[in-house]
């Protein structure tokens, strides 16, 4: 964050490292265009052009603006935990949600994505048994569907153990 006093960035996050968070083309746009309406170099500043402070952003610019829309009682963290249950029910890999939120430990990261009941009732049948001799997946998707052997049936896999 860039400190007004010292005139340089400090850093804020738990591992004092910088970190690179990307953004999708619909966010980059839509920054885009704010940029052209504010004053000075940064995105996010002042009337006059300088960066908000980030000690009273709450109280000047989040809470008004959540009542400005409507909205009670969001922290800005309940934003973090939102990202990262619709990243990982838009089909992201914990993995890379790992990397973009900056943890190290892949624990953190599973507390931060919040599975919503109707996403667990959708996956729950990916698997789905077959009663007999083996398990059948579901094609969700696939470009192709299984091919079937010269008999003329489903080629089963074997997994071992």
């Amino acid at each position: 964050m860039w400190c007004a006093i010292s005139n340089k960035v400090i850093y804020t996050t738990k591992g004092k490292k910088d970190r690179i968070v990307p953004l999708n083309s619909l966010l980059k746009k839509e920054l885009g265009a704010m940029k052209n309406h504010t004053k000075g170099s940064f995105l996010f500043s002042d009337v006059v052009g300088r960066p908000i402070d980030p000690k009273n952003f709450r109280s000047r610019n989040w809470e008004k603006d959540l009542k400005a829309a409507g909205i009670r009682k969001l922290r800005i963290h309940d934003a973090r935990h939102t990202y990262a249950s619709l990243f990982v029910m838009s089909g992201g890999s914990i993995y890379d949600l790992k990397k973009v939120l900056g943890h190290v430990d892949v624990k953190t990261t599973e507390k931060y994505a919040h599975l919503s009941s109707d996403h667990l009732a959708s996956v729950r049948d990916i698997i789905k048994p077959n009663i007999g001799s083996k398990a059948e997946v579901l094609n969700l998707g696939a470009s192709h569907p299984p091919q079937k052997s010269e008999r003329g049936q489903d080629d089963d896999v074997s997994l071992s153990v």
